[in-house]
């Protein structure tokens, strides 16, 4: 990661200052309170583990009904307040203890993590093109703070002060005069980020009375339940794919900063830690888990993100937002070789609804029809199919019905955790996920567009325990055939579309490549 100019940080923490000298000396501290928002109108029981089910999984997806806390303005408790030597602090894992342990948790974070490191992203001289690019900064002054503070809210723990009006609607709303930063902790993505606010409970997470409180009771002082491994994947969704109360979109990509593209199973693989999964000892159930909380976190982020974009907007584009759309939709050098995407009858001069998140849910869903689970199965089928159609009826698609649209699958997806995934998790593992490539490589839908056919090779790889053991070699070079005809060059700027080749298979070569791999790794 390139670490940023002098001058460049000089420039981000001048403009951070100028904007706190626009407030007043007096200062009254604002109401902190947390926007909640629920997935179902209709709270439902939490599903109770069965001894030898998938735990991991089953026993908390109620948390997809349980509110999701948006921080409207929580006071912030900087990560530093969690590194004394006493309580995350400690030292270094070493060659006597080389694994995380409890104690050494923010030195693990603050020296290996990335996230501890997107302050400084944020200060990078790319960074501040961007900025100005947007017109959220200008002359070294912040003149958007609404855009400015969607772009803290993946960056940085903390965000600038309030603005006089509603941020998500005026997106060139002022600092209000009589607020004040005091909280404002340039650190990156700090424990509040993922952990949830602690003012509530930093006093007593230690204590014995927090050990046996019930986990409703943790959520309710605003503490996030990262054992679950959905909570987890949601978690990280909310900034590696948008949410209601962020956005990364196209205006954000067009001005340079890369699209995302969340594969939670893949992420986590990467991700140094700072904490022990017990359950990663399982390979063969642990990384398939991953790969479908991932597939559920996913579906829901984006589906929340279309629906606050189809309501409001950060930037100066308004709808529709053309980061919902398959990117090789327009820029055909991003998509397989054929260039231009498959379209659906009486689609012409409208771009393909993104399938890079919906496509492996899909696949689960279908596989659990054919297996018997159907009731609501069908019902979040219809739902993200009905989406889908909508997108695809008019190139500029009717907002108040997306919106509407996305709020049903939403719930959709909530009622299908309750009920029909349960059955599927029972036994979920390498095997499960083997098999739904299986089935979906005979599908001409998974080698479609380029997007669909990289999320069938990530499921392969999150498969890789259950790879038949007949010809190991075999299947892995079949495998990095895949990925290296469907790859881009390993480079910062790949936005210089001239400057390399698109990727070598066509949509052909990709479905015969698909189909033979799945003979390969078995069922």
């Amino acid at each position: 990661m390139t670490f940023p100019t002098f001058q460049a940080v000089i420039c981000i923490i001048a403009t951070l200052v100028s904007a706190e000298l626009l407030a007043v000396e007096t200062f009254q501290q604002p109401h902190e309170q947390f926007a909640a928002e629920s997935i179902l109108a209709d709270e439902l029981p939490t599903p109770i583990a069965q001894p030898g089910t998938n735990a991991s999984i089953v026993s908390l997806l109620g948390d997809l009904q349980r509110p999701l806390l948006f921080r409207d303005h929580p006071p912030t408790n900087s990560a530093t307040s969690c590194s004394a030597a006493n309580c995350h602090g400690g030292p270094n894992p070493g060659i006597a203890r080389p694994t995380a342990a409890r104690g050494s948790e923010y030195q693990l974070w603050f020296e290996h993590d990335p996230h501890a490191q997107s302050w400084r992203t944020m200060c990078s001289s790319e960074s501040i093109a961007i900025l100005e690019k947007l017109r959220i900064l200008q002359d070294g002054q912040i003149r958007d703070p609404a855009g400015y503070n969607n772009c803290l809210a993946c960056h940085n723990s903390s965000k600038l002060p309030p603005t006089t009006v509603d941020q998500r609607t005026d997106a060139h709303a002022t600092v209000a005069a009589n607020q004040i930063s005091v909280n404002f902790n340039r650190e990156g993505v700090g424990c509040t980020s993922c952990h949830g606010p602690s003012f509530q409970w930093i006093g007593t997470h230690f204590q014995h009375d927090w050990t046996v409180q019930s986990t409703d009771e943790k959520i309710g002082e605003g503490f996030v339940s990262l054992g679950n491994i959905v909570t987890r994947a949601r978690v990280c969704a909310s900034c590696h794919v948008g949410d209601s109360d962020r956005d990364m979109n196209h205006d954000i990509i067009a001005a340079g900063h890369p699209p995302l593209r969340y594969e939670f199973a893949t992420y986590h693989q990467d991700l140094p830690k700072h904490w022990r999964d017990l359950e990663a000892t399982d390979q063969f159930t642990f990384e398939p888990t991953l790969w479908l909380a991932g597939q559920i976190a996913g579906v829901d982020a984006f589906l929340a993100a279309l629906e606050s974009r189809c309501q409001k907007s950060l930037h100066v584009s308004q709808w529709p937002e053309f980061a919902a759309y398959d990117c090789a939709s327009c820029h055909h050098e991003l998509g397989l070789e054929n260039r231009r995407p498959v379209r659906e009858e009486n689609t012409k001069g409208i771009p393909t609804f993104s399938r890079w998140y919906d496509t492996g849910l899909i696949w689960v869903l279908e596989q659990a029809i054919a297996d018997g689970h159907s009731h609501s199965s069908v019902v979040l089928l219809e739902k993200l199919s009905s989406l889908r159609e909508h997108m695809h009826a008019s190139a500029i698609p009717d907002s108040i019905l997306i919106a509407k649209k996305a709020r049903q699958a939403r719930r959709a997806l909530g009622q299908w955790s309750q009920i029909d995934s349960q059955e599927v998790l029972l036994s979920w593992n390498g095997k499960s996920l083997s098999q739904i490539i299986s089935v979906a490589s005979t599908t001409d839908g998974a080698f479609i567009t380029w997007e669909s056919a990289a999320q069938f090779y990530l499921a392969v790889v999150a498969a890789r325990e259950h790879w038949s053991f007949d010809d190991q070699a075999g299947t892995k070079h079949e495998v990095d055939r895949l990925r290296s005809g469907l790859g881009f060059p390993d480079k910062r700027n790949i936005y210089a579309t001239h400057k390399f080749d698109p990727p070598r298979l066509n949509r052909a070569e990709a479905t015969k490549l698909g189909r033979e791999i799945s003979v390969l790794i078995g069922e």
